[in-house]
């Protein structure tokens, strides 16, 4: 499926083609980034209670209000961005039908032709773009996680800072797992490459290095035919060699 750097430019656009059509989560990124910035900034910047624990960092209600109805838009934003995304194996599954099965029918499958080929790359592209992705998963999560938080507070503890002190917990949590994310992504570049070059050839290239190598050990002057005086040619010899094995 791979027999040049031809080949690992294709794939590439094929990946961005496929790519195009999910959504990537980097507005959500910026989404979620901004909402947690938000929380601690006005969790920092409250004044400080004597009270007991979930009083330390009071906020004013209506500025907690805005929070709880700012937390129920994002985390609609995370479930459309997950549904469109490539983290969805539905989603994600589809599109890379669709893709393969518009290629095929406009014959425009220079990767390879060979149904076990177009399997393989089928497979390696759903892999591929499921691990790209990976980052829009505990962005989702948070979201879930984060507007429960906030509705329940705004019902049973409004007069506490109970979310408040939860944005200060889960927000480290949330950023060591997009690291996570990003270094399993990484090293799953590195992979991909390393795959691709010790991938398997394609049938043809198998047979121009079988043909070399049996033009480099075929000896005319050792090959006569044995009911006519004269030499046999290297295509003919390799016809002979097959009706006798």
């Amino acid at each position: 499926m791979w027999n040049s750097y031809f080949s690992f430019l294709d794939y590439l656009e094929l990946r961005r083609r496929i790519e195009r059509r999910l959504a990537r989560g980097h507005l959500l990124f910026l989404h979620t980034f901004a909402f947690v910035s938000f929380a601690i900034l006005m969790a920092a910047s409250a004044q400080h209670s004597l009270g007991s624990f979930y009083r330390s960092y009071f906020v004013d209600l209506g500025t907690g209000q805005f929070t709880a109805i700012w937390s129920i838009a994002l985390a609609l934003h995370g479930m459309l961005v997950y549904a469109r995304s490539g983290a969805f194996a539905a989603r994600r599954g589809w599109v890379v039908e669709d893709e393969m099965r518009h290629r095929i029918e406009a014959d425009a499958t220079f990767l390879s032709d060979e149904p076990s080929d177009l399997f393989r790359l089928h497979a390696l592209l759903e892999d591929d773009i499921a691990r790209r992705s990976s980052f829009v998963t505990p962005l989702s999560a948070f979201t879930m996680i984060n507007v429960v938080m906030w509705v329940t507070w705004s019902f049973v503890a409004i007069h506490s800072a109970f979310s408040w002190h939860m944005v200060l917990v889960f927000g480290p949590i949330l950023l060591l797992l997009l690291l996570r994310s990003f270094v399993q992504q990484q090293r799953h570049n590195y992979q991909l490459r390393q795959r691709m070059l010790s991938a398997e050839r394609p049938r043809e290239a198998k047979e121009m290095r079988q043909y070399a190598q049996e033009a480099a050990a075929y000896k005319p002057a050792a090959r006569l035919s044995a009911d006519q005086d004269e030499l046999l040619t290297l295509e003919e010899y390799r016809e002979k060699t097959k009706r006798g094995s």
